[in-house]
């Protein structure tokens, strides 16, 4: 009796394993779980200084950017009233205006420009620093009691900002100087260019950093005049 007892309770226990077994594969088979698949595609812009560009109007609306002269235009420079080739002779005015400027949403950067006489005499060759600018480390040289620069490192004063213009360039107010101004006691000998120039010629060259760090701090006046510097191969 007994042992008919354990088989029954043996086959009881069998039955009642079989069924939670059978309840846990039944309630396992039917569990949805709860899940959700999210997904955010982060779109960049790159912050950049962004050249000219010259279909929109230049510093002068009277005179339309060729974009094919590149005897006026190059990157953020642009000399509007340039006319090549233009002649060097006593007492003579020649135009030469570099304008500074940067393309829509350009971030806020400064600004400086150098500039280096290639002739021998470059005493004989000067221009007026226009207002808004200041010189850095310039050649300066004083006629009829007026300072006038041969050439040197200058900075725009007041820097740039496109951050917020989507339709235009951002400009310098002014060149940094409009003319070239000969002495009228220059001579052909005065006009000979340097030994390792290309040629008679006045260069201009534009720099432009970032005025603020990725925190939006300003950067130091010194850290980026180094780099101009840099820039420009300027080591003295």
């Amino acid at each position: 009796m007994k042992e008919t007892n354990k088989s029954r309770n043996k086959s009881k226990m069998a039955a009642v394993i079989a069924v939670l077994l059978v309840c846990v594969l039944a309630v396992g088979g039917t569990i949805a779980y709860l899940t959700t698949h999210s997904k955010l595609t982060n779109s960049f812009t790159v912050g950049n200084i962004g050249p000219i560009e010259p279909e929109k109007p230049g510093p002068d609306p009277e005179v339309p950017i060729d974009p094919d002269d590149t005897t006026k235009l190059n990157g953020n420079l642009y000399e509007p009233h340039w006319v090549a080739d233009s002649k060097l002779m006593p007492g003579n005015t020649v135009a030469k205006d570099p304008y500074v400027g940067v393309g829509p949403g350009s971030e806020a950067c400064d600004v400086y420009v150098y500039v280096t006489n290639e002739m021998v005499n470059n005493q004989m060759m000067y221009f007026a620093m226009n207002e808004g600018w200041s010189a850095v480390e310039a050649d300066a040289i004083t006629v009829d009691q007026k300072t006038y620069y041969t050439g040197g490192l200058f900075k725009y004063d007041a820097g740039l900002d496109a951050s917020n213009v989507k339709d235009k360039n951002v400009w310098t107010d002014k060149a940094l100087f409009d003319n070239v101004l000969v002495s009228k006691d220059a001579n052909i000998e005065d006009f000979v260019a340097k030994e390792d120039a290309t040629g008679r010629t006045i260069t201009v060259q534009a720099f432009l950093h970032q005025s603020k760090d990725a925190q939006g701090t300003e950067i130091e006046d010194n850290v980026i005049l180094e780099a101009a510097k840099k820039a420009f191969g300027i080591t003295k």
